[in-house]
């Protein structure tokens, strides 16, 4: 394990001029279309100019409410259309705001030999696998990969149960 002193996770930490700032930088890169509300990321300095600590306080008082989430199908190089949900920007800036203290946080317990998500190149793949063969501890290791989109919600059988 790495580091194992936690801060404490709090709104204040969360609600920080420079956690926001940092939020804000990784909405607005990271792009992405509209959600529900039609607003784009290119539209979200703006609407914090005529809305100034708006978010923040919502956030604050309890009163914040995330909005619907846009459902929409992109098409799977086998033909199927794959369910994307698209958040609005409002609501990816307040995820990301606790993505980076929530992250900050955990990453310092979150063992170095694990991986939450690990995307690998073909090269990277064969490299790795080489190197597991040609490099074996004396215990027994996995190297498990699942495609989540298996076992999401959507394939979950939600009928009551009679």
């Amino acid at each position: 394990m790495s580091n194992t002193n936690i801060e404490p996770i709090t709104l204040e930490r969360i609600l920080d001029k420079g956690n926001l700032r940092n939020a804000f930088k990784k909405v607005i890169n990271n792009k992405g279309s509209a959600g529900v509300d039609e607003m784009e990321t290119r539209d979200l300095k703006d609407y914090f100019l005529d809305h100034p600590n708006e978010i923040s306080e919502s956030v604050r008082n309890g009163s914040y409410r995330p909005k619907p989430i846009l459902r929409t199908y992109i098409p799977k190089d086998n033909g199927e259309q794959r369910p994307l949900g698209i958040p609005t920007v409002l609501d990816r800036f307040v995820q990301q705001a606790i993505t980076l203290v929530l992250s900050e946080e955990y990453e310092k317990i979150f063992s170095d030999n694990s991986f939450g998500l690990l995307l690998l190149s073909n090269n990277d793949q064969n490299f790795l696998t080489n190197s597991v063969t040609r490099y074996p501890i004396n215990f027994v290791h996995y190297i498990l990969g699942s495609n989540i989109y298996k076992l999401s919600f959507d394939h979950i059988p939600t009928e009551k149960a009679a």
